[in-house]
């Protein structure tokens, strides 16, 4: 992991990290699905991750600002590729629908850190961007619309995960994707900021990560728990992220 100070000042900084498969244009993969996404990169990767660029130079939030957004839609290719990997049939509609949900879920974010109405705000960006561009919406764009207004929406989201839809659903990949990086040392300190900033108690820190990194962990295996290289690899992750929190709420007690 790198934390870099950002031209924007000393008081902003850049979260990077090495995600396996992070190349989003030059990446081979090794199955069916691997032209489809190389086809839909092409046509959206460098808009959309422009656009989030631009929106978040405006506001001090590393924790969620435009390489977030491109970890997320990594995280996405890695779910769509094991997916087929196990004979699971894609919906290669689902891959660009997602990777447009994906880049938009979180610019609410510019506008307000309310965790609930930041997806409202997202879903207006996102309808703007594509009315002012003059671009081509996809095919039941209203999906889209509503993945990314609902997808830090407890209530819906646990709605989502019950009914068991495809699992290259837009909500599930988008809602899956984004709990992925909240796990590791680059989401412990992206738990740090966004939580600090909605409500700045120290000492109820720890508790709230945890129960929410617990919650996304038992999402995660939920939808994809048979994808057992990524289970295997995000364990780690979520693990390293929990054993933070424990030790730092017992610094605090």
């Amino acid at each position: 992991m790198l934390l870099v100070p950002s031209s924007s000042g000393l008081g902003h900084l850049v979260f990077s990290q090495r995600i396996r498969g992070s190349n989003p244009l030059g990446i081979t993969y090794m199955n069916k699905i691997s032209s489809a996404i190389a086809d839909i990169e092409k046509k959206w990767f460098n808009l959309l991750y422009e656009y989030c660029k631009k929106e978040f130079s405006k506001v001090n939030l590393a924790s969620h600002d435009h390489t977030h957004h491109r970890r997320v839609w990594i995280y996405a290719k890695q779910i769509f590729i094991e997916l087929e990997s196990i004979g699971y049939k894609v919906n290669v509609n689902n891959i660009e629908k997602s990777i447009i949900a994906i880049f938009f879920h979180d610019v609410g974010l510019t506008r307000t850190i309310n965790e609930i109405g930041h997806g409202v705000e997202s879903r207006k960006l996102c309808s703007q961007f594509f009315r002012q561009n003059l671009l081509k919406t996809p095919e039941d764009f209203e999906e889209v619309l509503k993945a990314i207004e609902k997808h830090d929406d407890k209530e819906y989201k646990s709605i989502v995960y019950s009914k068991k839809l495809n699992r290259d659903n837009i909500m599930s990949i988008l809602c899956v994707s984004d709990d992925l990086d909240a796990f590791g040392e680059l989401g412990a300190l992206r738990y740090a900021e966004i939580y600090l900033l909605r409500d700045n108690n120290l000492k109820t820190l720890p508790e709230r990560v945890i129960k929410n990194l617990d919650k996304r962990f038992k999402n995660f295996l939920a939808v994809y728990g048979d994808l057992k290289n990524l289970v295997k690899e995000q364990k780690k992750r979520y693990l390293l992220t929990k054993e933070f929190y424990k030790n730092l709420q017992k610094e605090i007690e």
